[in-house]
């Protein structure tokens, strides 16, 4: 058995093998690639059909300003995107929502806690 296999067995005992949405209802995801690998299509192609499959997610490209905290960067992105609504945003901090960060590698160290963490 590879290692893979051996993890993917440990998470998912099932016996199909996982999709990607059984794999984004984990608590944390962590997609990890050289660039230019497609992480930020993958992740905007995620958003884009979550609809189509009665699941909510939401993009946030963590490149942008978000000095405010990601909280108030979530709202504001919420604003303007048909994929979730307003009324949904309470549902992010479950694991009904999918939040898909972006650029996270490219947060600045010294805005770190201020950017990710919030009460």
């Amino acid at each position: 058995f590879s290692e893979e296999a051996e993890y993917e067995r440990y998470i998912f005992p099932e016996e199909k093998k996982p999709d990607f949405w059984d794999i984004l209802r984990t608590r944390k995801t962590i997609l990890v690639a050289e660039p230019g690998y497609g992480k930020t299509r993958l992740l905007q192609e995620l958003v884009k059909n979550a609809k189509g499959k009665n699941r909510k997610a939401i993009y946030a490209d963590l490149k942008k300003s978000v000095k405010k905290g990601i909280e108030i960067y979530l709202r504001q992105l919420v604003t303007q995107t048909t994929a979730i609504t307003t009324e949904d945003f309470d549902l992010i901090k479950t694991s009904e929502v999918s939040v898909c960060l972006d650029a996270l590698d490219e947060v600045k160290q010294d805005e770190y806690s201020d950017t990710i963490v919030t009460d």
